[in-house]
C-alpha cells in the first residue's frame, strides 16, 4: 500500500473530508488530494502531524514507499525544568509538549543514513534546568543538514517552565505546550505555532511566515529590517502592537485589533515590515 493509499484510508476511517484533513494539518485541500492520488509525497514535517493526527508512526506510513533513517534518544526527568535547547541546522524542527514523563529527541532523515554516529545528542540535567544540545559529527556538513535532516524534541507537558531555543531550520513547528515563556533565536522560512500557551518571543534573523493557529497569552517578533507576514484564522481575537523602530505594521481584509484583548502580537527591532492576514 502507497503513502497516499494509507492516508486516504485513514482519512476515510475518521470520517474525515480531504477539506477537514487539510485543516487540520495545515496545508491546502489540494495536497490532500495530490497526496492520495500519487501527485507527491507530503514532506516529512506533515508526516509528522499526519502520523500525530492518527496515532499511528512515521515508519509505518513510509517504510513501504521510501527509506526513512531515525534516532532515537529518551531521558526520564521527573521535575520541572527550565529548557535550553541548541540544535545544529536543519531542514525541519518541531517541538512539542506530549503526556509522557520521558524527553524525547527523534532524528530523522531519507538520506542520511549513520544518523547515530554523525549526530550527537549531549543532555545535561540540573536541579531546575536542562540543556540540550544537538551536534553534527564526522564529515556532516550544515548545508547537507539543511537539506535532509528533520529534528522532533518532545517534551514532558507537565514539567515544562521556560523554553529556550536556538536553530536554523527552513520549518519550524511548536505545538502542544504551555510555558512561562518561549524564545526562539536563529533562522526559520516558516514558523507554524498551534495549541501553544504562554508568551513567545521571536527573534527571526530571516524573513518569515508566521502561522498561528491559535493565541493564549502573547507573541513578539523582533527583526532587523525584515519583511514578514503573520498568518491567523477566522475569528482569532487578538491586539496588533507596533512596538519598534521604524517599522511598518498593517492589517489585511478582515483583520481587526481588538484593543481591549489580553493577546496580542507584538513587532519590535528596526526597520521591519509585518503583515497580518488571513491563513489561507
Amino acid at each position: 500500500m502507497t503513502i497516499g493509499e494509507k492516508i486516504k484510508k485513514l482519512r476515510a476511517g475518521k470520517g474525515l473530508s480531504q477539506s477537514d484533513l487539510a485543516e487540520k494539518l495545515g496545508v491546502s485541500r489540494q495536497s490532500v488530494t495530490k497526496w492520495e492520488t500519487e501527485g507527491g509525497l507530503p514532506e516529512i514535517e506533515s508526516l509528522i502531524t499526519i502520523a500525530d493526527t492518527f496515532g499511528v508512526t512515521v515508519d509505518s506510513l513510509v517504510r513501504e514507499k521510501m527509506k526513512c533513517f531515525s534516532s532515537i534518544i529518551q531521558y526520564d526527568i521527573d521535575s520541572s525544568k527550565d529548557f535550553e535547547i541548541d540544535l545544529t541546522p536543519s531542514k525541519c524542527v518541531c517541538i512539542e509538549g506530549h503526556d509522557s514523563e520521558k524527553v524525547r529527541v527523534e532524528v530523522m532523515s531519507d538520506t542520511i543514513e549513520s544518523l547515530d554516529s554523525d549526530i550527537k545528542v549531549y543532555i545535561e540535567d540540573r536541579k531546575r534546568k536542562m540543556s540540550l544540545e544537538l551536534k553534527r559529527n564526522n564529515d556532516l556538513t550544515d548545508s547537507r543538514c539543511r537539506e535532509d535532516l528533520y529534528i522532533r524534541v518532545m517534551l514532558p507537558r507537565k514539567f515544562i517552565g521556560r523554553i529556550e531555543l536556538n536553530t536554523d531550520a527552513e520549518y519550524l513547528c511548536l505545538r502542544h505546550f504551555s510555558t512561562e515563556d518561549i524564545e526562539f533565536g536563529g533562522s526559520a522560512k516558516i514558523v507554524n505555532i498551534k495549541d501553544v500557551h504562554g508568551q513567545a518571543e521571536m527573534d527571526v534573523r530571516s524573513d518569515c511566515i508566521f502561522r498561528i493557529h491559535d493565541l493564549d497569552g502573547s507573541m513578539e517578533i523582533n527583526q532587523m529590517e525584515r519583511c514578514s507576514t503573520v498568518e491567523v484564522p477566522d475569528g482569532l481575537v487578538f491586539k496588533a502592537v507596533n512596538a519598534g523602530r521604524k517599522c511598518e505594521l498593517s492589517l489585511g481584509e478582515g483583520i481587526v485589533s481588538v484593543e481591549s484583548s489580553e493577546d496580542f502580537i507584538e513587532l519590535n527591532g528596526m526597520k521591519n515590515v509585518l503583515r497580518i492576514v488571513r491563513m489561507g
